[in-house]
This record gives structure tokens, sequence and C-alpha cells, in this order.
């Protein structure tokens, strides 16, 4: 199974490889939460690594409301 990793989806933007205006401002905000990661960026090495951590962070499905909730935590 082929893993996307950060560096992929980069060049994914950086070649604008995408059908429509919205899968570009979703790995656009994928890869500008990967900057923000801090630390945690060494737990995971992939984009499906970093949705599994994602999910635990936010106790399920990560939606905007609970990404919310859980930045005013931190």
């Amino acid at each position: 199974m082929n893993n996307l990793t950060f560096d992929k989806l980069f060049d994914l933007i950086e070649e604008n490889r995408f059908v429509n205006e919205s899968d570009k401002k979703i790995a656009e905000k994928i890869l500008e939460a990967e900057n923000d990661w801090g630390d945690w960026k060494t737990l995971v090495n992939n984009l499906n690594e970093f949705i599994i951590v994602l999910e635990k962070e936010v106790g399920g499905t990560v939606t905007k409301k609970k990404s919310e909730q859980t930045l005013e935590k931190i």
C-alpha cells in the first residue's frame, strides 16, 4: 500500500494536480496543520498516521467543531 506522504501532498499542491479547488484547499489545510504540529511530527511518518493521531486527539472523526473544541483546551 502506498501511503501519501506530506512531501507528495506538497508536490501535488505545487503541481496543481487537483480535480477541483475544494480538494486543493483541503490539501493545503492538511499541510498547514502538519506545519503547526510541532514536536508531534516525530510521531508520524505519513498522512495516514497523521490522521490517526489527529482523530485520537479530537476524540473521533475530525470535524470543524471537534477541532475548535480541542484547540480551546490546548
